[in-house]
């Protein structure tokens, strides 16, 4: 988790202070090299996956559909 603090300027990494695209990008070029592109048959799981639908906000619905609010339907 200090790893992703570190990255996503969240407490805990880089002295709380928020990072620019730009310090992003210099922080993830040495691990350009090692990043796979899944090919067709791949298995690609929720950890490896970069379209997750995880949030880091916790309660957001990061993407997900909403909750119904009412399961009934009235004609």
């Amino acid at each position: 988790m200090q790893r992703r603090g570190a990255l996503f300027g969240m407490p805990g990494g880089s002295g709380g202070r928020k990072m620019a695209a730009g310090d992003i990008g210099e922080l993830l070029v040495p691990h350009m090299p090692t990043i796979r592109v899944p090919r067709s048959g791949d298995r690609v799981y929720k950890n490896e996956c970069a379209f997750s639908y995880d949030s880091p906000v916790r309660g957001a619905s990061g993407g997900a559909l909403p909750k119904r609010r009412n399961s009934k339907i009235f004609l």
